[in-house]
């Protein structure tokens, strides 16, 4: 399993939110990393398009490549 099959998704209900910052699935399809301000997640210059549809689902970030050229 990579860190981007359907099945790393989780739903958003289950998120932490302790965390510095999670990707976030969007409803249109878009993942963004984000993190938990205020009572809501946010993610700059996205969440501005989140007060009618939030997040749906969440995972937590993938670590970064071994081999960066």
């Amino acid at each position: 399993m990579t860190p981007l099959d359907a099945a790393s998704w989780q739903p958003i209900e289950t998120a932490p939110k302790d965390v510095s910052a999670v990707v976030v699935l969007l409803p249109c399809g878009l993942a963004v990393v984000a993190y938990w301000e205020n009572g809501r997640w946010s993610s700059r210059p996205y969440s501005e398009m989140w007060d009618d549809l939030g997040p749906t689902h969440w995972m937590p970030i993938p670590p970064a490549p071994k081999d960066t050229p």
